[in-house]
């Protein structure tokens, strides 16, 4: 829901940074892992200049709004390595007296609904999102490498590893919190209906295309 100020850089993620962008929403709608399951999805978008946070320090936006089972991991595993400042002010759906209320009003920010992570949301994965805040120059040419802190993505990128391992290697998936947001609610209710998470299927060759050959299949009679 890009209705508000800019998100962080798109140019330090795999995908597009709001809903609309169809690259977010393809891997959430589709099961495209061998094991069809996800304990969690970790995005990062990291700045320089115009940062909302200080050295040492991210904002971490999703667990306390959808699994407090998440939150525990990230925790547990940034207090025994990186120690970073995990900041939530924009964990939240709507702003309160701490926590996303830098405007625009009543609505705030709504960064957890915004971008590609609650693509993922939709599909009952807990998200994370670490990134260092919002800047003005999301999406347009001035948002260039030389404005990159490359310490502090290695910090940050170090951490979101070190869970990914935590998480891919424990016996079971983060749970999701019992008091979702009624929007979120609403939203995985829809997905479902719509058939989101059916294995993509194999397309057969088109007519006249030539089969794919194996490098190592052993070529028959009158082949070579």
């Amino acid at each position: 829901m890009p209705d508000s100020a800019p998100l962080p850089t798109a140019a330090r993620k795999a995908n597009g940074a709001e809903p609309h962008v169809t690259t977010g929403s393809f891997p959430s709608s589709r099961k495209i892992h061998v094991s069809g399951r996800r304990h969690g999805d970790i995005r990062v978008a990291m700045r320089e200049i115009d940062l909302e946070v200080n050295a040492g320090e991210v904002l971490l936006i999703g667990p306390n709004v959808s699994s407090n089972d998440l939150e525990e991991v990230i925790e547990g595993v940034n207090n025994k390595f990186q120690k970073l400042t995990l900041n939530h002010f924009y964990d939240v759906t709507a702003p309160d007296a701490t926590h996303d209320n830098l405007g625009p009003q009543p609505r705030g920010q709504r960064i957890f609904y915004r971008s590609d992570h609650y693509n993922f949301a939709k599909m009952g994965v807990p998200i994370a999102f670490f990134t260092t805040g919002l800047h003005v120059d999301y999406h347009r040419p001035t948002d260039t490498p030389d404005k990159i802190d490359y310490k502090e993505i290695l910090l940050v990128s170090k951490t979101v590893s070190a869970v990914a391992w935590v998480l891919g290697n424990q016996a079971g998936r983060p749970q999701l919190k019992a008091n979702l947001p009624e929007q979120l609610v609403k939203d995985m209710k829809v997905v479902k209906d719509q058939g989101w998470g059916k294995t993509t299927p194999v397309l057969p060759p088109v007519p006249g295309e030539p089969r794919a050959v194996h490098p190592h299949a052993r070529a028959g009679p009158g082949t070579r």
